[in-house]
């Protein structure tokens, strides 16, 4: 909701504790959260303590990246493993 006011993109990560390709996905964004730019917000969810956060974002399985623009326009995207990646598929 801060996001929102600040108008800022989001991006919520809905990863799980269990799950190889999320733990390699948040190292990535963990090393390089610098070079997030400042209109972009990276949220993370987990997906086991998340379940009706995932059912209202329509979000059917972790390491999903549900990307929110352009006066809250939805868009979910899964398998993105670099910060790199993320940035560049969004939008």
């Amino acid at each position: 909701e801060d996001a929102q006011n600040e108008w800022k993109d989001v991006i919520v990560f809905f990863h799980s504790k269990t799950c190889g390709s999320c733990k390699k996905a948040d190292t990535d964004i963990n090393a390089n959260i610098s070079h997030i730019p400042d209109n972009v917000v990276i949220l993370k969810a987990d997906w086991d303590d998340n379940q009706a956060l995932a059912e209202d974002f329509e979000v059917q399985s972790y390491h999903t990246y549900t990307y929110f623009r352009d006066n809250w326009v939805q868009e979910n995207i899964s398998w993105l493993f670099t910060l790199e990646e993320i940035l560049q598929n969004i939008g």
